[in-house]
């Protein structure tokens, strides 16, 4: 993948690249949360796949069900 915004394609929809700023920012909108509560709820995860990822952000209390 790209590293820059400007020339990045569609992200793998089961896989969230933490290290990829663009990557983060379009999964924080995509979930209507902030850049920060996704690497929290990455960290809760302990996963890159984006369902985990999820659950762990609605645990967390970040996205409502």
């Amino acid at each position: 993948m790209p590293d820059t915004l400007n020339q990045h394609t569609q992200p793998e929809r089961s896989l969230i690249n933490m290290h990829e700023k663009w990557e983060v920012i379009y999964w924080a909108k995509k979930w209507n949360i902030s850049e920060e509560a996704l690497h929290m709820a990455a960290k809760q995860a302990r996963s890159s796949s984006a369902e985990k990822i999820h659950d762990a952000a609605i645990e967390l209390g970040l996205i409502d069900r």
